[in-house]
């Protein structure tokens, strides 16, 4: 492989090379030498030679173009006008970037991925000393704060340079002492954010005590948003939302540090990559 992750040369058992492969930018073949079969090509990822396309994982991408052959799931964002093309292969500019996932580019993701690396991290290390000295109960204790100074630095991170408050969450009455975790603000734009380490199951306790936050805020507040640092699938974030239906206001739920990377700038139309 080279620097960039590309099948460049085939060797035989004694490691001698065998097939040779030139690219242009986008992954088309330019130049070969030798017949061996070879699944994964550019960017070590798998080539469909049927219909011509590789395979990034949510689409499908074709090299011939630079383009990827269905759109976007992302709105994109209007502080990063290349974004809103829905279509393009690493922004157009496959040297500096590409996009193994078929939703972002990955030079996109380097900030939320080194605070949700971080974050995962610092979550072992804790958990692995907590076994150890049997202080489970106090390290459950701590971990929606541990989450929470993680979103805070991304936050802090995206609204660089804008005129931005975050301070701890609105209250939800005088009767309740929960209070949403974020109040975020820029000019107009308010995110009211909810934090949770993980989706817990509809029965439990924890769930039915985030329901009821959660409707609360949104009568109040109008839209609230939840944030899980372990993104939850497509069928838990549904009996969140399902939760809330018909209760009055709107529940957005947020998987993971990217997507709330993405959420932050479509909301207060910034560029957090």
């Amino acid at each position: 492989m080279d620097g960039f992750g590309s099948t460049r040369w085939v060797t035989d058992a004694a490691g001698t090379i065998t097939d040779s492969i030139d690219y242009d930018a986008f992954g088309v073949e330019i130049g070969r030498s030798g017949s061996t079969e070879v699944e994964h090509l550019y960017r070590g990822e798998a080539y469909d030679p049927n219909v011509g396309f590789y395979y990034l994982r949510a689409r499908w991408m074709d090299p011939s173009v630079g383009r990827f052959s269905t759109v976007d799931p992302w709105k994109g964002c209007q502080a990063c006008p290349i974004s809103l093309n829905k279509y393009l292969y690493a922004h157009s500019d496959p040297i500096s970037g590409r996009d193994p996932s078929g939703l972002m580019n990955l030079t996109e993701l380097s900030a939320a991925q080194r605070i949700q690396t971080s974050l995962n991290f610092m979550v072992r290390r804790q958990l692995k000393g907590a076994i150890q000295s049997r202080t489970l109960g106090a390290f459950r204790n701590n971990l929606g704060k541990i989450v929470e100074r993680h979103v805070k630095r991304l936050v802090e991170e995206c609204l660089k340079g804008k005129p931005y408050k975050i301070r701890p969450g609105r209250g939800l009455g005088p009767d309740v002492k929960n209070l949403i975790d974020f109040f975020i603000e820029v000019g107009d734009a308010i995110l009211d954010l909810e934090v949770k380490y993980q989706y817990k199951p509809t029965t439990s306790a924890p769930f039915k005590r985030m329901a009821t936050q959660l409707e609360l805020a949104a009568r109040k507040f109008g839209k609230v948003s939840v944030f899980f640092s372990k993104a939850p699938g497509p069928i838990q974030r549904k009996r969140v939302v399902d939760a809330m239906s018909g209760k009055g206001g709107e529940v957005a739920v947020i998987g993971g540090f990217v997507e709330l990377a993405q959420n932050l700038s479509s909301t207060f139309n910034v560029d957090c990559f």
